[in-house]
C-alpha cells in the first residue's frame, strides 16, 4: 500500500496559482466541509505515503506537484480529486490506490485544509476595473 499510495497526489497539478474574480462578499467554498480528526488522519495519511513526491506540507516535491492551492489539472471536485487518488492517472508516475474510500475522503480533507481557498476571494468591479485601467 504504501509503495503505491507514494503516487496517490503526483497528478493533482495545480492549475492556476491566480484567485479567480469573485462578486463582492462571496467567499470561495471548499467542496465539503471535514472536521478536525478527518483532517488530521489525512495529514498523517498524506505524510505516510504522499509526501516523499509532495513534500511534507504538499508543497511540492522533486516529482510532485504543489497541491496547496486547491486548483488541480485534473479536476478540483471532490469526486476529481478521488478518481485521482483511486485511480490514478495513465501514462504519469501517477499510480492507483489501494486506499478504503474513508481515507481518501480523508487525505482529500487535508488537501482542502491547505488550500487558500478556506478565505474569502477577492472582490471585484470589472466596470470600475476598466475605468481605473483605461484612464
Amino acid at each position: 500500500m504504501a509503495a503505491t499510495a507514494l503516487w496517490v497526489v503526483v497528478i493533482l497539478s495545480l492549475a492556476s496559482s491566480a484567485k479567480p474574480c469573485q462578486a463582492e462578499g462571496v467567499p470561495v467554498r471548499k467542496p465539503r466541509a471535514a472536521n478536525a480528526t478527518e483532517i488530521r488522519e489525512g495529514a498523517s495519511l498524506f505524510r505516510a505515503n504522499c509526501s516523499p513526491c509532495h513534500g511534507l506540507n504538499a508543497q511540492g516535491g522533486g516529482r510532485g506537484p504543489d497541491l496547496t492551492s486547491g486548483r488541480w489539472v485534473h479536476g478540483s471536485s471532490d469526486a476529481a480529486i478521488s478518481r485521482t487518488i483511486t485511480q490514478g492517472v495513465p501514462g504519469t508516475q501517477m499510480p492507483a490506490s489501494s486506499f478504503e474510500d474513508s481515507e481518501t475522503r480523508a487525505i482529500i480533507a487535508y488537501l482542502w485544509s491547505l488550500s487558500p481557498l478556506s478565505t474569502p476571494g477577492v472582490a471585484c468591479d470589472t466596470a470600475k476595473g476598466e475605468q481605473i485601467f483605461l484612464c
